[in-house]
């Protein structure tokens, strides 16, 4: 008996070391009838659960596109002079209308998308976005997904935490992540 009891002590200990591991992950079922999204996720301190419209999950993947294109862009960001039509048919260009849909070609768009410009010489040909319509009035950008999971993790706090789960749940948990964890749900505009 002494045996099995520190086996899964041992098992125990192993799963909690790799759940606390993770930064952020989700995992996310559409509710097509409720017009909806069903939204689980994980992070270092455990898990949450929680239904949010489909115009919530605003975790964006976004391509460069044309270098000289993106160069452009950039120059008239830094310059506080970039127009919608300066966008052209770019994912930024759809980032733009998605977040309003009634913008104008000839609006600014320099305040919007002011935070780019943090991340930009650490952008090579893609990077992400989040942005929260609940509570920011901008969109934040992030170059890899580790700087995203890190605001995810905040944006989506665990209510279920790992220490108060039974050996059984944190590996059940932990087979999930192995089998679906790297996967992160994003919208993207290029077809990806």
């Amino acid at each position: 008996m002494n045996n099995q009891n520190d086996t899964d002590k041992t098992e125990r200990a192993e799963l909690l070391s790799k759940l606390k591991s993770i930064t952020f992950a989700a995992f996310m079922t559409v509710l097509t009838e409720e017009m909806s999204l069903e939204i689980e996720t994980m992070n270092s301190e455990g898990t949450s659960y929680q239904w949010l419209g489909y115009d919530e999950w605003n975790v964006y993947s976004l391509k460069t596109g044309d270098r000289k294109q993106w160069s452009e862009i950039l120059k008239k960001l830094s310059n506080r002079q970039l127009k919608v039509k300066d966008l052209g048919e770019t994912d930024l260009y759809m980032l733009v209308t998605t977040i309003d849909e009634d913008v104008e070609e000839d609006s600014d768009c320099s305040l919007l998308l002011e935070g780019l410009l943090c991340v930009s010489e650490e952008i090579t040909e893609s990077f992400y976005c989040y942005y929260d319509c609940r509570s920011e009035d901008r969109p934040r950008f992030f170059s890899s997904q580790k700087g995203l999971k890190a605001v995810l993790k905040d944006a989506f706090p665990a209510s279920i935490l790992w220490d108060e789960m039974e050996t059984a749940d944190l590996r059940r948990w932990w087979e999930r992540y192995e089998a679906e964890g790297a996967y992160m749900p994003v919208i993207s505009f290029n077809g990806e």
